[in-house]
């Protein structure tokens, strides 16, 4: 609320939020926020800023991912930790990640821009990541609250699919579904160009 009203003074032409997949049918506490984010911009329709969003999964190798504790474990022979092999989940390169914004800068007040993002499970990932010759793994059991399955898109929220995205936005009508176990698989080559990328600006 407090960048709300910053922009709505200091005469903002235009803020884009950026939401998560946890906003989605959110069970903790940070997915929440991030869902209290998005309603507080949607609800913005009367201000002088236009207010848009961008919902992502992860995004290959930025701060926070587990790529890097992997490789770490890896390089020093332990074995790789995994919540539950179960687990699927979203991945997308910085590029995309960037080129979702430059989409949302252009779209109209409230809007959520959804992109169909693939999917791996967590073992695929750390197969991908890391390499099979080098990959003992370990389950440590999934936290409080953590899903198995992610959700880009619930059925209860208003949705248009298009080609390569999905469009929230309240003139819209429920109905659209997309979930990290039914997306579409990442092949590896795919995941380790995405890799290839994030590691080359560090």
């Amino acid at each position: 609320m407090n960048v709300v009203r910053a922009c709505v003074v200091g005469g903002v032409a235009r803020c884009i939020g950026i939401s998560t997949d946890k906003a989605c049918r959110a069970v903790t506490a940070y997915g929440a926020s991030k869902l209290a984010m998005e309603k507080l911009f949607q609800a913005q329709l009367t201000a002088p800023t236009t207010f848009t969003l961008v919902r992502y999964g992860n995004v290959v190798a930025s701060n926070g991912s587990v790529i890097p504790t992997w490789q770490q474990q890896a390089e020093q022979g332990q074995p790789i930790t995994l919540t539950d092999r179960r687990c699927t989940r979203f991945w997308m390169a910085p590029s995309e990640a960037v080129s979702l914004i430059v989409r949302a800068a252009d779209e109209i007040p409230s809007t959520i821009i959804v992109p169909k993002m693939g999917a791996l499970s967590l073992e695929e990932t750390a197969q991908y990541a890391i390499g099979t010759r080098y990959l003992t793994t370990v389950e440590t059991g999934l936290r409080s609250c953590e899903k198995i399955h992610e959700d880009l898109v619930s059925v209860d929220e208003p949705a248009v699919e298009l080609n390569q995205h999905f469009r929230l936005w309240s003139a819209e009508r429920p109905g659209v579904c997309y979930t990290s176990d039914t997306a579409p698989r990442l092949t590896r080559d795919a995941f380790l160009a995405m890799l290839e990328e994030a590691e080359s600006y560090e």
